[in-house]
């Protein structure tokens, strides 16, 4: 049966301001002159679904926008990127995050305290929604308090429904038990953690290590994100290192964001596990070239002409 969309992207949604460049001594000056200073849609999974749309996913959005002009201008140039937002629900006031970019890419975040619970209620998710769409891409776990405490439950019924499940993470920093990360875990097709939040779950340092264990939790296959480094992927058929493709980064903002966008459209696609990392990785790789989250990115064929380009394309596209 066909489906009306490929996939639900669920998480957060923030306006970015993008300050750059930022001297890592900026607390020692009284004043610094920097070359752009611009807003910029952001969020977890706001990046996400805006990047799958460029690359001609059909993705619908869940997320929690502002109910004031800024969350829904965000999302009225959400939907002329192409995305979906039928599933956005409106709560307070907008969230802004201050993102700070220096020389060589690497970006802070100066994000306000707010007590939100964030997207994620019981009553946000439609259960309906399942028999319309093939995947569900997480943007992070432990990103909002009332998705961890939520989504075991909405996975385990999508994969009831045969959906497929994929999930990126951030740090926990205490905010749910493991015995809790499990259950989610335990109904999630492929997690895609950092290194650090891979050792964090774990206690392990090698990545093939840290793999093995969170495959025992459930999922089928696992993506550890290593930043310049690429990515070690396994699942039940084996395991391997994914290189990052060669680039000069100029801000690194949504760079994880993005690496997930390209693993959930490879899946679309029906691919290998060892490609749909490389696609990823091309996409993560690219969206470090611009200012930016959503902004590097432009189509699918841009990034398989720069995956050509590096002799790192044997998908039959």
């Amino acid at each position: 049966m066909s489906k009306d969309y490929d996939v639900l992207c669920v998480g957060g949604l923030v306006q970015d301001l993008l300050v750059q460049p930022i001297p890592r001594d900026l607390f020692d000056k009284d004043a610094v002159h920097v070359n752009s200073m611009k807003f910029n849609v952001g969020g977890d999974a706001a990046n996400e679904s805006t990047v799958m749309a460029k690359l001609g996913v059909k993705v619908i959005l869940g997320t929690e926008a502002g109910d004031d002009e800024t969350g829904r201008g965000l999302i009225r140039y959400m939907e002329s990127q192409g995305v979906d937002c039928g599933n956005v629900v409106y709560r307070g006031a907008q969230r802004t995050n201050i993102v700070m970019v220096e020389e060589d890419g690497q970006r802070h975040f100066v994000v306000l305290a707010h007590k939100s619970r964030g997207f994620g209620e019981k009553e946000d998710f439609d259960y309906e929604l399942l028999d319309h769409i093939r995947f569900i891409s997480v943007g992070s776990i432990h990103i909002a308090k009332a998705l961890d405490e939520n989504l075991a439950e909405y996975f385990k019924a999508a994969q009831a429904k045969g959906v497929v499940t994929v999930a990126d993470m951030v740090s926990n920093k205490g905010r749910q038990t493991l015995e809790d990360f499990k259950e989610i875990a335990k109904y999630t097709d492929y997690l895609i953690p950092s290194e650090l939040e891979a050792q964090e779950l774990t206690g392990e340092t090698d990545p093939e290590k840290m793999a093995d264990m969170l495959l025992t939790w459930g999922p089928k296959g696992v993506i550890i994100k290593l930043g310049a480094e690429g990515s070690f992927i396994k699942n039940a058929e084996g395991g391997c290192f994914v290189k990052a493709f060669p680039v000069k980064a100029i801000d690194t903002t949504g760079a994880g964001d993005n690496f997930a966008a390209g693993f959930v459209t490879a899946l679309t696609h029906g691919w290998s596990f060892r490609q749909y990392a490389e696609f990823a990785s091309a996409v993560g790789s690219l969206s470090t070239q611009t200012i930016g989250s959503t902004t590097g990115v432009e189509n699918f064929e841009q990034v398989i002409a720069f995956m050509k380009k590096c002799g790192r394309c044997d998908m039959d596209v």
